[in-house]
């Protein structure tokens, strides 16, 4: 199981949002209330006077909401594609954990692939 299932199965139970290219999922200093999971398209983090950042199918983003209260957006989230984005609260989870233990620890590798591929490590 990767974290492309792992997406696929939260969608089953999640909210879709659909976006249309150039459109913007979120923009840096909002509060930041859900984590999302691509599911089809491309997403551009975007920060200015840094390098944006392309997301994939399969990739989760976002997750700071769930871990810190208060969050703000970091990074404004732009379709470079027309998406569908499953959108996941922090209530919605941590029941996901209960019931698969698996999607913490896809999510931590998807998190770390990511924070890998920032620092130049191609692996």
């Amino acid at each position: 199981m990767n974290v492309s299932d792992i997406v696929a199965a939260w969608a089953e139970s999640g909210d879709i949002r659909s976006l249309s290219a150039g459109e913007e999922l979120y923009r840096a200093g909002d509060p930041g209330l859900t984590m999302y999971g691509l599911l089809e398209g491309e997403v551009l983090l975007e920060r200015p006077g840094v390098s944006s950042e392309l997301l994939i199918a399969g990739d989760c983003f976002g997750e700071g909401a769930l871990a810190q209260s208060d969050h703000q957006r970091f990074c404004t989230a732009r379709a470079r594609t027309d998406i569908r984005v499953a959108e996941m609260s922090r209530e919605h989870f941590f029941l996901a954990l209960e019931k698969s233990p698996v999607f913490g620890l896809m999510l931590i590798a998807s998190m770390s692939r990511r924070l890998r591929s920032l620092k130049g490590d191609p692996g």
